[in-house]
């Protein structure tokens, strides 16, 4: 089950008849499955152009493009009518929500240096790690809620504890969606 390329692929438990949904994907850093319609968001190198956000159907088909920057890690929300992500990944990285269907522009949810977004399976809250330039330069767990952004970081709720193991999370106190990662 390979194509030789970075593709998605849907394969079923049993690992039979598994089925490439994607062709020229070229997938990067991360994808995301809608729990509304199962259409897939995907970081994407199409054409050799920057590292993008593009959607396409639940079969892999009519791709279109969400984001115009150097966007990685998508993850849907559980509605499926927006997505999270990371914009940046040398330069000051940061944390962005885009809508899917109505064409508006993707807006900036973090300041900081804030990576790979995770949204809780209730939608309530978006973690992320971010480095902390107000205290010590250390990495933390951010945390804040999807729908009460206000840009400006006030509202922030913090973990406080350093991150030994930048894949685990505090305490179990918030549950987060795993990101799966493309292969090919």
């Amino acid at each position: 089950m390979t194509s030789g390329k970075r593709e998605i692929w849907r394969v079923p438990p049993d690992g039979a008849n598994s089925q490439q949904l994607t062709t020229d994907a070229e997938i990067t850093d991360g994808f995301s499955i809608s729990p509304l319609d199962g259409s897939i968001v995907f970081s994407s190198v199409r054409g050799g152009e920057k590292r993008s956000l593009w959607r396409a159907d639940a079969n892999g088909k009519n791709f279109r493009r969400l984001t115009d920057g150097e966007d990685i890690f998508p993850q849907f929300t559980p509605d499926g009518k927006s997505v999270v992500f990371q914009r940046g990944h040398v330069d000051v990285p940061t944390v962005w929500r885009v809508a899917i269907e109505d064409g508006s522009a993707p807006v900036q949810l973090t300041e900081m240096v804030s990576l790979k977004p995770n949204v809780s399976p209730d939608g309530a809250k978006t973690t992320f790690y971010f480095m902390d330039k107000e205290t010590d330069d250390a990495w933390r767990i951010g945390a804040m809620g999807l729908f009460s952004y206000d840009n400006s970081w006030r509202n922030r709720e913090r973990i406080e504890r350093d991150v030994a193991d930048p894949e685990t999370l505090v305490e179990n106190k918030l549950r987060t969606i795993n990101q799966v990662s493309a292969t090919g």
